[in-house]
């Protein structure tokens, strides 16, 4: 951890065909106006539950339970780094070690762990950042279940909002195929 941005060459095709692409690595920091985005992927909060990093109000209490997810906000914001893991768990490249550092907290920090399941987005705000899990846009293989979470991020009104597919009406369904 970090990881660097996709080489170029391997999606040389790509870049060919659309020429406004930008290849990032993980974490990736944005900033609009004057608002920061961390956007980070990582299926953390199975790694902080496999070390007992992250608090559970009872053992029985699953991994999809959204007292799960706010814990894992607390503990990546107070410790203002996005991989609080023991150096055995996650080893990190210390030259880059400077990118998943979160100070100053960002106004914005999207968490990408599909440790939740499938379709399983939250949305917390603390200590004056609002950090989200869009969830998985991908199908699961019952396709009655799809979802779809996506998000939507309004910098002027410096809010995000979880959205679903699922969510529309059977008309912009048929629009949207």
């Amino acid at each position: 951890m970090p990881r660097p941005r996709f080489p170029k060459f391997i999606a040389k095709g790509l870049l060919e065909e659309f020429s406004n692409i930008v290849l990032c690595g993980n974490p990736t920091r944005l900033v609009i106006g004057s608002r920061e985005i961390v956007v980070f992927r990582d299926d953390l909060y199975q790694k902080l539950d496999r070390c007992r990093a992250v608090k559970t109000a009872s053992t029985q209490e699953s991994v999809g339970d959204l007292r799960s997810s706010e814990d894992l906000v607390k503990t990546v914001m107070d410790q203002s780094h996005l991989c609080p893991l023991p150096l055995n768990i996650q080893p990190t490249f210390w030259n880059r070690d400077h990118g998943l550092r979160l100070y100053p907290l960002p106004n914005l920090l999207v968490l990408c762990d599909f440790s939740f399941g499938t379709g399983s987005s939250w949305d917390w705000t603390y200590m004056g950042s609002q950090c989200v899990n869009p969830g998985s846009f991908s199908s699961p293989e019952d396709e009655s279940s799809f979802e779809g979470s996506y998000m939507i991020y309004d910098p002027v009104e410096d809010q995000a909002t979880v959205h679903s597919l699922s969510s529309l009406s059977s008309q912009d369904k048929e629009v949207a195929s």
